[in-house]
């Protein structure tokens, strides 16, 4: 695992900017992760059945990007028929997009607040990557206690008892740093666009597309950055699947291509 890269290069390279810019409170991101480790039931044993989800595997992580459901339902036919060969990875409110159109997925990465938590009741063997940040405190102290046999912690801190700093700033590069941790084989990227909206299923409020704030944009271009940095440095295999988005550096995987490649 490339953990120790991972946190290195996020506590010296990204963390301070991020402090600096958002204003936020390190000591506040530190309470919860030390609120969230101490919650979980059997961290190691997590780790492991991480990994064996991830490592030498084709990855396909599904965002909550505003061309998520054109490219969704594009791909759902296919998707039924491969899914025993794709691990799916939700990022946040992508979970409802994919239980909407019955895909399960296999993992999800997420501080909590992209779905209705009820969602996590309809997908039992799913595994969760649960980030601990200062804004998300309450939503931890009541995240449900049957989850936490399978969940995995993940924070923004300086502290890795029984928790993971894996870098990330936002659940999408945050799920393109789970796969370098564990060493994906290839990874596709869907609904991941980086743009100047919001999708509909980013936030279980949200009904529509929605212009997205300038605070969420600057989250985004860290988020880019980040991915632009990781897949640059990388020997895992990156694609957009279906169509481009700011990830200009990646290339662009069309459907056919995708089924061949994964057949």
């Amino acid at each position: 695992m490339k953990i120790n890269f991972l946190k290195k290069n996020f506590l010296e390279n990204w963390y301070p900017q991020i402090l600096a810019e958002f204003k936020y409170d390190p000591f506040l991101d530190l309470e919860a992760a030390k609120l969230l480790a101490a919650m979980l039931t059997n961290p190691a044993l997590v780790i492991k059945k991480f990994k064996s989800k991830i490592a030498g595997r084709l990855i396909l992580i599904v965002a909550p990007g505003p061309s998520l459901e054109t490219s969704l339902g594009k791909l759902k036919p296919l998707l039924k028929d491969l899914k025993s060969k794709l691990i799916i990875i939700a990022v946040d409110g992508a979970l409802t997009a994919l239980i909407e159109n019955k895909l399960n997925p296999h993992i999800l990465v997420t501080d909590l607040d992209g779905f209705k938590i009820e969602f996590l009741n309809q997908t039992r063997r799913m595994l969760i990557a649960v980030h601990a940040h200062g804004d998300n405190i309450d939503k931890i102290k009541n995240y449900p206690v049957r989850f936490l046999s399978r969940t995995l912690g993940t924070c923004q801190a300086d502290f890795d008892k029984n928790i993971l700093n894996i870098g990330g700033f936002t659940d999408g590069d945050r799920a393109v740093c789970l796969c370098e941790c564990f060493e994906a084989e290839t990874v596709f990227l869907l609904g991941m666009d980086f743009g100047y909206t919001v999708g509909r299923y980013s936030k279980p409020y949200l009904n529509s597309t929605v212009k997205a704030s300038l605070v969420k944009r600057r989250k985004m271009v860290y988020a880019m950055n980040i991915i632009k940095e990781l897949v640059f440095n990388s020997d895992i295999k990156y694609y957009c699947l279906l169509q481009s988005s700011e990830l200009d550096s990646i290339p662009v995987m069309k459907l056919e291509e995708f089924k061949n490649y994964i057949k």
